[in-house]
């Protein structure tokens, strides 16, 4: 006879306790998991393995606090959901803070009314202006360029790409200005 020990550790038994009147006693949480040895997960702290199985993308220090706290699966799950809600609250603040010194900066760029979405007022203006005009945009931007250039003593290039990515706006009025200078000439 062949004894399969994989069904003995899943069954379930429950062996009735005598009480004083020799009567068995019910379980205290009928719906609840027992600490009896067939589910012995339910009230012992969990591993450090198990904790990083349910929790993928807690730090290893979240991980040990909860081992230092000797909860189990379900217990550190809520914590870590609770750490998140908090972190989040917190990054929330913080962003919105950022936004409003980066709105009443001196730095901000100045809103005119009447602008659609998307493109700025430096922008607006050189698409608007003559021909003659225009190359004050084109002359500002080199200026911005050379600038860089003698600032980091770094090459055109690089000063270019600087200034293209530090200064969107004065890179859309040299564009516009560009295409305001050329947009008589044929194409072929």
């Amino acid at each position: 006879m062949t004894l399969d020990l994989e069904a003995v550790a899943d069954a379930t038994v429950v062996l009735p306790t005598a009480g004083a009147s020799g009567a068995a006693n019910p379980p205290a949480n009928p719906g609840q998991p027992s600490s009896s040895p067939a589910n012995p997960a339910a009230a012992r702290p969990a591993t450090y393995h198990e904790l990083k199985a349910a929790l993928p993308t807690a730090d290893a220090a979240f991980i040990v606090s909860q081992q230092e706290a000797n909860a189990t699966v379900a217990q550190a799950q809520a914590a870590y959901m609770a750490h998140l809600s908090k972190q989040n609250l917190e990054l929330t603040q913080k962003l919105n803070e950022q936004t409003i010194a980066a709105a009443a900066s001196p730095l901000a760029p100045p809103k005119k009314p009447g602008l659609p979405a998307g493109v700025s007022a430096l922008a607006a203006e050189a698409a608007g202006k003559s021909g003659g005009e225009s190359g004050d945009a084109i002359e500002a931007f080199n200026e911005a360029v050379q600038a860089e250039m003698e600032r980091t003593k770094c090459a055109k290039h690089v000063a270019h790409g600087r200034v293209c990515r530090e200064q969107p706006q004065l890179r859309d009025a040299m564009v516009a200005g560009h295409n305001a200078q050329h947009a008589t000439a044929k194409r072929r």
